[in-house]
């Protein structure tokens, strides 16, 4: 994946730091701005960098040159316009996936997942009063409905943090060269482009985007935000801290999960289960369930349900089933935190649920999700499942990953056995797999968590 840096504006609101040292290297807890987005990209594996130039920018590229590693390429914006027309001044390299992030903005959380997933998604983290930020209302299924620019009666607690992933790049230029052209009446101010005008655009248009949870963010644009950014990141502990892009789990704010599909790991897998009749526990499950709960470690259900794309059961209906599952693996001391599910199949019988969705696994939209819910650390975590789906999804999540092969589980054979197919561990059910995580992976010794289900 490619990161594009804004990186042009004059800082006026900074004045008069800003007429001799650009705004992105401004220092921050002994370091400059930019240099806390740069190690949250490479943190992400993103080595392919453009940062995009304006106001003393040659300042910036100088910079550049001192770091480390990976050369960034410089773009100079000219003239200078809104941080739309700063990404678009890097047109040329706008293309396959991408990832934005303003470079005057320090994110404090992990950007791996995010980068991993390959979908549409936009950074927001929770602010108490919206009234002052880009706040971002999403619908019943999650996904992005508006961005709302400091709306007088907030619809979410969900603030713009300043970086956006895109599916495709592509689109995104096409998007901002329309923009460009017709200098769109929804711009403000006039004239100028700016990114959160772009992609309403293409939500408009179709585009489905999704959010994805940080534990902060600092807008470093005013001296009242630059100096409360000074002031977190120096009790985080200084340059080190999180907001150099160290995730939440590693700054200690992440919980561990394990993850687990529903049929071939907890029940017997059967063709399109819709009766709650139908569930049979399999021996192990519980008994995993209870030792991983016991050490730490919340346990989230993810799991692919087309049984509602196809009409057979509703989702009501799917809800009362795993009320059964989860009462019937309490009865043997065994609690689950949440399940999820997706509902979704690309040749469902309704329309409504007919759809390539981000959540079907391999997809890995169920993990990212729930993760943005519950606080959850997606590299401290671990997905189990009997499928190459499960193991693929629980991969694209940046999770470590364990595959049954037990007489529920889809078995591979021979070299694939020992690879359970690219997994990081094959055992024969859920207790042997709970029996290789607590040796390999020492418990958390983080709270409990209130148990939710979406």
């Amino acid at each position: 994946m490619r990161a594009i840096v804004p990186a042009a504006g004059r800082g006026r609101r900074l004045e008069p730091a800003t007429l001799t040292t650009p705004k992105p290297l401004l220092p921050v807890a002994g370091r400059p701005i930019l240099a806390h987005v740069l190690d949250a990209l490479a943190g992400a594996g993103i080595r392919d960098v453009v940062v995009v130039v304006g106001h003393l920018g040659d300042q910036i590229a100088a910079y550049l040159e001192t770091r480390s590693g990976p050369r960034a390429r410089v773009v100079v914006q000219s003239p200078l316009g809104g941080n739309g027309d700063a990404v678009r001044a890097a047109r040329d390299y706008l293309d396959g996936p991408l990832l934005v992030a303003f470079g005057d903005t320090i994110l404090c959380g992990d950007l791996s997942a995010a980068v991993r997933a390959g979908v549409t998604a936009i950074a927001v983290a929770r602010v108490e009063d919206g009234r002052s930020y880009g706040i971002v209302e999403t619908d019943d299924g999650g996904w992005v409905r508006r961005i709302w620019e400091k709306p007088a009666a907030p619809p979410s607690h969900d603030a713009v943090a300043g970086t956006f992933v895109f599916a495709e790049g592509r689109r995104l230029r096409e998007a901002l060269d329309e923009m460009a052209g017709r200098r769109h009446a929804a711009a403000s101010p006039p004239g100028e482009v700016w990114l959160t005008d772009v992609v309403q655009r293409m939500i408009d248009r179709g585009e489905r985007v999704r959010t994805f949870r940080v534990d902060a963010f600092y807008d470093c644009g005013t001296p009242e935000r630059l100096a409360a950014a000074e002031r977190a990141l120096r009790a985080a502990g200084g340059p080190q801290g999180r907001g150099a892009g160290v995730s939440a789990g590693q700054a200690g704010g992440g919980r561990r999960a394990v993850f687990l599909d529903r049929d071939g790991v907890l029940i017997r897998d059967v063709v399109h289960l819709t009766d709650a009749s139908q569930i049979e526990i399999l021996p192990g499950a519980p008994a995993g369930v209870r030792r991983l709960h016991r050490a730490g470690w919340m346990i989230v259900v993810v799991t692919n349900q087309s049984v509602v794309a196809r009409g057979m059961v509703s989702e009501d209906e799917l809800r009362r089933i795993h009320d059964t599952l989860e009462s019937r693996l309490l009865a043997h001391g065994a609690a689950l935190d949440a399940i999820y599910y997706c509902p979704h199949h690309p040749e469902g019988a309704i329309d409504a649920y007919r759809v390539v969705c981000d959540c079907r696994k391999p997809a890995p939209g169920l993990l990212l999700r729930a993760a943005s819910d519950l606080g959850i650390d997606l590299r401290a975590s671990v997905m189990i499942g009997d499928a190459a789906t499960d193991v693929e999804a629980g991969r694209r999540a940046g999770c470590r990953t364990v595959r049954l092969h037990g007489p529920a589980g889809e078995a591979p054979a021979g070299p694939a056995m020992a690879r359970g197919r690219d997994a990081d561990h094959v055992a024969a059910d859920l207790a042997a797999a709970a029996d290789w995580i607590l040796a390999e992976m020492p418990a958390s010794s983080g709270q409990p968590v209130d148990r939710g289900r979406l």
